[in-house]
Order: C-alpha cells, then structure tokens, then sequence
C-alpha cells in the first residue's frame, strides 16, 4: 500500500513527492502529517519506489526542480515561499508542454499574490481538506489543470522581492 511506503520514508517535518525518473522524491515540507493524514484517507494510486531527498548539493536541488513534474508544497500559511517560484524559473529550459504543475496551499503567500494562474501551472488548494489534496495531486500527476506557462514565469519575473515587498508592507498599514 502506498501509505505504508510512505510511512517508511516520511518523518514529522517532512514530506513532499516529486517523480523523477523511475521514482518520488521526498522533499523537506512544512506539513508531512497532511500527507500522511491524506494517504492513510484516500488511496492516491501513486506508483513506487519512495526516496527521500536530504543532504543534496544545491545543483542537485536544481536539477530536481527542473526535471519535476509535480511540485507539492502544503503550507497552511506564509509570506512568500520562493520553491514554488524558483521551480518554475528552473523549468525556464523546458518545452512548455513538459513543464510541472505546482501544487501550493490555498492560503501561502504564492497563492494570493498569483491567485490568477492555476491554469498557467501554480494550483492552490486546500491542504486541510484530504479529498480536496488528494483530488489537486492526483489531477497534477495526470498533466492538469496546465503546465508551468511562460505568463508564470513573466510574472514571477516581474513580481521581484522588492515589488512583493512593498505590496505584502502596505496589505499590513491597510484597515
């Protein structure tokens, strides 16, 4: 069962999957107990062997992100997690057809500030919500709802930390 593979490889802390190859990756992610939570609720279907990723050199790091077809981060909140971000940057070399998908928490950062592009491959969804989980992976893993875009990736080179920051600096002074 693919929980029980999971439960082999996952710790608290950490959970995150990524096909590379002829196997998922594991991931450092901010909440491994969803994951677990999800699997042991809903049969995902995701094919094995599970390994985990620790202790990578940054170009092998990049090299993942590059190469990943789904990219599943479930943060419940946060100002702006730069993976999903720098995932799609180090996608930039692949044909648009064999670009990712990234999965992000409905509530993170990244979700809000590009709430407009889940068609263009950054897919929010809710990481409390097992059905909802289960349903936003399984649709990734089969190529939908879109593929990173180049629309993404102008974005996120136009939304630079310096314009987030001002925008994210003057959401806090709003009443």
């Amino acid at each position: 069962m693919v929980a029980g593979q999971f439960a082999e490889f996952v710790q608290p802390g950490r959970a995150s999957a990524n096909w590379v190859g002829d196997r998922y990756e594991l991931s450092p992610l901010s909440r491994a107990v969803l994951l677990e939570r999800l699997l042991e609720d809903k049969e995902c279907n995701l094919p094995s062997p599970i390994r985990t990723r620790s202790g990578r050199r940054r170009s092998e790091v990049l090299a993942l992100m590059r190469e990943a077809d789904v990219l599943f981060t479930a943060s419940l909140a946060d100002g702006m997690n730069l993976v999903p971000l720098q995932t799609a940057i180090a996608q930039t070399s692949r044909p648009q057809p064999q670009r990712g998908i990234i999965l992000v928490g409905r509530d993170a950062g990244v979700a809000s500030a590009y709430a407009d592009f889940a068609e263009d491959g950054l897919v929010p969804f809710d990481p409390l919500d097992a059905e909802d989980t289960a349903r936003a992976l399984d649709e990734a893993l089969h190529g939908r709802p879109g593929r990173i875009s180049d629309r993404l990736i102008r974005a996120i080179r136009e939304r630079d930390a310096p314009a987030w920051g001002l925008s994210f600096l003057a959401a806090l002074t709003e009443r």
